[in-house]
C-alpha cells in the first residue's frame, strides 16, 4: 500500500435518508459506480460496529463492555477452539453480560 485517506464524514443525510454522508476518491481513468464498495473511515457506523456471536460458550444477553479490533481474532481463535495465547485482546465469551 502507498497510501491510505480516511475521506471526510457530514451529518446530512444521502438520498436514501441515512444520516452519514462521505467524501469519495474517484480515479478518473477507471470510475466506478455509485454503491461500487467505498467504505472506511472515522463515523460512527465505522467505529461502533456489533458483533453477533452464537456458541456454546457464549452467555446470552447484551455485552456492553467496551471491546476493540484486538478482541476480534481471540474471539474467532476461541471459538475454533484454538490457542489465544500471545494476543493482546481476549474472546468475547470472558466479557460479562
Amino acid at each position: 500500500m502507498v497510501a491510505a485517506v480516511n475521506m471526510g464524514r457530514r451529518e446530512e443525510q444521502n438520498a436514501y435518508g441515512v444520516s452519514g454522508v462521505r467524501w469519495v476518491a474517484a480515479d478518473p481513468d477507471n470510475p466506478k459506480p455509485v454503491g461500487f464498495g467505498q467504505h472506511g473511515g472515522w463515523g460512527p457506523d465505522e467505529t461502533q460496529p456489533y458483533l453477533s456471536v452464537n456458541g456454546t460458550d457464549v452467555r446470552p444477553g447484551i455485552h456492553r463492555d467496551t471491546t476493540s479490533l484486538v478482541d476480534i481474532a481471540p474471539t474467532i481463535l476461541a471459538f475454533l477452539g484454538l490457542s489465544t495465547a500471545g494476543l493482546d485482546g481476549k474472546p468475547l465469551a470472558a466479557f460479562e453480560p
